[in-house]
């Protein structure tokens, strides 16, 4: 039979009640711990540090704060912390998800912007490879045929009028 617990003292909040173990005797302040006690304050204790794990914005400590709510169901308001807990997580990976997916989009954009920039290069490139092919073969042209030819025609003409003068 366990015996009912008696605080003494005039101070009786729950930092003075801090013990470890049942049935041991503070000797500073003379107060008998029971261990209804002991398991309020490591309730409380374990309530503090989910609630403080809460607060952060990351999924590894609201995952860590859920599992801490759900070692003691039905402290304080244990269970809806909890709840609140979930529905952060999952907001949080709902926006997460949405990132990956503007993310995703931004890259399909821009390789596809980058491919049609590569497009266009290549078009150019094939534009310019042509019109030095047409240039360089105006330039045969011109120094292989229509010049010789109208020099040809200016030496022909100059031995025509000199053979067509009487001597």
């Amino acid at each position: 039979m366990i015996p009912k617990c008696e605080m003494q003292g005039e101070n009786t909040e729950r930092s003075d009640r801090v013990v470890p173990s049942p049935y041991q005797t503070d000797t500073a302040n003379q107060k008998e711990v029971c261990p209804e006690d002991a398991t309020a304050v490591r309730r409380d204790d374990i309530y503090d540090r989910a609630v403080a794990l809460m607060k952060e914005s990351m999924e590894d400590e609201l995952t860590q704060a859920i599992s801490l709510f759900e070692s003691i169901p039905g402290w304080k308001d244990a269970d809806a912390q909890a709840d609140a807990c979930r529905a952060r997580l999952k907001g949080i990976k709902a926006l997460e998800e949405a990132d990956q997916q503007v993310v995703e989009r931004w890259a399909r954009e821009e390789r596809m912007a980058a491919e049609k920039r590569k497009k266009g290069q290549r078009l150019i490139v094939l534009i310019l490879v042509l019109l030095a092919m047409l240039g360089i073969g105006a330039f045969f042209l011109w120094t292989r045929v229509i010049r010789p030819d109208r020099q040809y025609a200016a030496v022909l003409s100059a031995n025509v009028q000199h053979e067509s003068r009487p001597c």
